[in-house]
């Protein structure tokens, strides 16, 4: 039998937001922040960490108690640039 593995999660939430105009990772949505809504529907297929890269600043994620927010290092450069 195949062990269990490990499967975390990771929600890109960065970015500028020029064309939109506001932070779309607070937006409501049916009540909830967009965010929010991204991060329950991974949550049911993620058995290890659940994690929401910010961009630049680390920010609080109202809904999203089970997720680590990290920002990026260095700023500026996308959650995969440090």
């Amino acid at each position: 039998m195949a062990a269990a593995r490990r499967v975390d999660g990771l929600v890109l939430a960065g970015g500028r937001s020029r064309r939109f105009g506001n932070d779309k990772r607070l937006v409501s949505w049916n009540g909830r922040p967009l965010v929010a809504h991204a991060l329950s529907r991974l949550a049911p297929v993620v058995s290890g960490s659940l994690f929401v890269a910010t961009g630049a600043e680390r920010v609080a994620l109202p809904g999203c108690s089970r997720a680590i927010v990290v920002a990026d290092d260095p700023p500026g450069r996308g959650p995969l640039g440090g």
